[in-house]
């Protein structure tokens, strides 16, 4: 019983120290916006979301499936060059690849009724993913505040 009562105790101090200490606020600006919400938001939903009928598209299309897995493994090679390049170039070229892939689904979207539209978009699709690496942009803009 004395150690929950001296635990409540210790939880009671440290929630008093916590609510001490200033709150960190990031600022709000147009490039938070666009750097830290908008194009995570759209890389993440265009990777996530047309994989499921993408299969499904090519044959609703009366495309040959295996042009579509040829845009596809390009791009998968590819990646590994788009990673070598954030990381040599720095972190600041996320933003110009996530542009890139953003650029590509519009186009895609646009004309969704061309094949080779619909499978460089796959395929730049996978090589521009650069959602993991919107951590760091966040991180090294923002960890200041």
């Amino acid at each position: 019983h004395f150690s929950l009562v001296k635990a409540m105790d210790d939880d009671k101090k440290e929630k008093a120290r916590l609510d001490d200490e200033p709150v960190a606020r990031i600022p709000w600006s147009l490039s938070y916006l666009l750097i830290c919400i908008l194009l995570p938001a759209l890389s993440g939903a265009q990777m996530g979301f047309g994989w499921s009928a993408f299969g499904l598209y090519i044959r609703k299309m009366g495309w040959d499936l295996a042009q579509g897995g040829l845009g596809v493994s390009i791009g998968s090679f590819t990646r590994l060059f788009t990673q070598q390049v954030i990381f040599r170039a720095g972190i600041w070229t996320c933003v110009c690849f996530a542009a890139l892939q953003t650029t590509a689904a519009t186009l895609a979207y646009i004309y969704s009724d061309q094949a080779v539209i619909i499978f460089c978009q796959a395929g730049v699709l996978i090589a521009c993913d650069v959602t993991v690496a919107f951590e760091g942009i966040v991180f090294d803009n923002f960890s200041d505040s």
